[in-house]
């Protein structure tokens, strides 16, 4: 029996806007740096890239990796600021999925594992209208990252393997080490495919 339900948040519940430019925009005017799309390219590049290139989440290796790729000199002040914009940003409700968390909180205990920093990403699901529908929300400061196996072992609390669920958008992050673990696995591909969904609504009629 299936007991605890584990979300990935960027793209699975909320949608992560291609376009980061903005919160790099004003943190950078905020710390009065000159820039050139070029630099914000490059920061947003570096951001986009940190998971795949670090086991564990620290804003120090993130503003480092950021400067290497920027050729800039930015410190952790920036990186705050850039964080902080980030829960400034719009965050369009979606009601559809507000009544699907309702069914699904009715049934098992709801979770997040993501791979961001707390505090943004407690703002974004609270603005979303959803953060009440989950007990906790494991986030990756100072912490592994997924698809570090560790990351998702943490998720599982006191539940064994097997009486959890976890649901992604990325298969190589979210989907494949805890299918190897032995864990149920639901992967949202809009481009569908034999073994996944495309739509996160799908998810009121198989669960």
């Amino acid at each position: 029996m299936y007991k605890r339900i584990i979300f990935d948040i960027d793209n699975t519940l909320i949608d992560w806007k291609s376009d980061n430019y903005n919160p790099i925009k004003k943190a950078l005017d905020n710390q009065n740096i000159s820039y050139t799309e070029e630099d914000l390219k490059n920061i947003n590049t570096a951001i986009e890239d940190y998971e795949y290139k670090y086991d564990i989440l620290t804003k120090k290796d993130m503003i480092n990796l950021i400067n290497k790729f920027s050729k800039k000199n930015l410190d952790l002040s920036f990186l705050n600021d850039y964080l902080n914009y980030i829960k400034d940003e719009k965050v369009e409700k979606d009601i559809k999925l507000i009544e699907l968390l309702k069914y699904l909180k009715d049934k098992y205990e709801l979770v997040i594992l993501t791979n961001w920093f707390l505090e943004p990403q407690v703002k974004r699901l609270e603005k979303a209208g959803i953060l009440e529908f989950f007990d906790k929300i494991y986030a990756s400061d100072d912490y592994y990252l997924k698809p570090n196996e560790n990351a998702f072992l943490r998720a599982i609390g006191n539940n064994g393997i097997t009486e959890c669920i976890i649901i992604g958008d990325n298969y190589d992050t979210d989907i494949e080490i805890p299918k190897a673990l032995g864990m149920k696995t639901i992967y949202i591909n809009k481009g569908s495919s034999n073994d996944s969904i495309s739509s996160i609504y799908e998810l009121k009629d198989i669960l």
